[in-house]
């Protein structure tokens, strides 16, 4: 996993920027994590600068291993 370097008050300032923000890029429980959606999200990202991305499943590890990928 890719370590974020960002100060205590960036990442304050990022998430109450992405507080009121509605998920771009939802990924369900079925595919998972495809080609498909990484490339929305990196089109997302170049578009609005910042992005709230949702993974809809049961399993924490699971979604944790997403937004890892996702991260990287």
């Amino acid at each position: 996993m890719t370590a974020l370097t960002i100060t205590a008050a960036q990442r304050k300032s990022l998430k109450a920027d992405a507080h009121d923000l509605s998920p771009v890029v939802m990924i369900g429980g079925g595919d998972g994590l495809t080609p498909a959606v990484i490339k929305e999200a990196k089109l997302a990202i170049k578009h609005h600068g910042l992005i709230k991305i949702r993974v809809f499943g049961d399993d924490r590890e699971a979604r944790i291993a997403i937004y890892d990928e996702l991260c990287d």
